[in-house]
């Protein structure tokens, strides 16, 4: 911290506990940087093993159960671990964590496939109401849930998608909606990482003559917000659902706002293009796809 660090990444866990721990101890400790959680989803039984290993890591038990359950089947194996992983996400946005680090060993489907959960929430619950099962069996045979896939009896499939707050009449999302969010275009985020590499020399993250050389990094964002709330409704009308959109208060918010100053980037010349709009309309034709 003393040389001029300004956040920390950890090593993976699979026990948010630990990291509650790690937390508790070094704040009390003084140190008050942002923590950025690193999560690993894992999609690769023999992997995981052979990592804790060399590295020590300790697997919970349910942990280990979902391995010795789905290990033999990769498919399986990999739909379970992403489920373990965006559980434990949940939990350490629901608990304030200062951001989430995925570290998806060169499978950059696998970090998007925990991203589109609101839309499939939306999505599966206009099908129901549609009465479109073609495109809800579909669904379920890319992306199972707990074993259940579009091959399941009707009713295993309601009651699934049930536990998860998905029926014909309802969504049901976790919080009260209220917390505020900024989103940025994936590929808008490539084409400002391409933009500083091609344009910004080290020398204009900080003030001329500065003789305290410290927060030269560079925010990458559009600088605007809007409520999660906001974002579901959005959603909502993309896709065309005419069901109830509904909010668990009972459950934790999260970390009540989370936005970014990019006037850094806008000062040396990047603006990004695509707005929330339009950004929720293509991920909905990719999500299709």
């Amino acid at each position: 911290m003393e040389a001029g660090c300004d956040f920390v990444t950890t090593q993976m866990f699979f026990d948010n506990s630990i990291l509650y721990s790690y937390l508790y101890r070094i704040r009390e400790k003084g140190i008050q940087v942002p923590v950025i959680a690193g999560i690993m989803p894992v999609t690769n039984a023999k992997q995981i093993r052979r990592i804790t290993q060399m590295s020590g890591t300790y697997l919970p038990s349910r942990f280990m159960s979902i391995v010795d359950r789905f290990g033999d089947n990769p498919a399986a194996m990999k739909q379970a671990g992403i489920a373990y992983a965006t559980d434990q996400i949940i939990d350490l946005i629901a608990n304030g964590v200062n951001g989430i680090h995925v570290y998806s060993m060169n499978k950059p489907d696998v970090a998007m496939k925990i991203k589109d959960a609101m839309i499939r929430k939306i999505h599966l619950a206009h099908c129901l109401k549609e009465g479109n099962w073609e495109a809800v069996r579909k669904d379920m045979n890319l992306r199972p849930v707990e074993g259940i896939n579009g091959d399941s009896p009707k009713e295993e499939i309601l009651a699934i998608l049930s536990k998860y707050g998905i029926s014909e009449t309802e969504v049901t999302l976790w919080g009260t909606g209220t917390p505020l969010r900024e989103f940025l275009w994936s590929e808008e985020m490539a084409d400002a990482s391409v933009f500083v590499m091609e344009h910004v020399d080290f020398k204009d993250t900080y003030k001329e003559g500065s003789k305290d050389i410290r927060n030269c990094h560079i925010n990458i964002g559009t600088g605007k917000e809007i409520t999660i709330r906001q974002l579901a409704e959005r959603i909502v009308e993309t896709v065309g659902y005419q069901g109830k959109l509904t909010f668990d208060s009972s459950k934790p918010d999260g970390t009540m706002r989370k936005l970014t100053d990019p006037s850094k980037l806008h000062a040396l010349g990047w603006h990004h293009k695509i707005e929330i709009e339009e950004g929720v309309r293509k991920m909905y034709e990719w999500y299709l796809k």
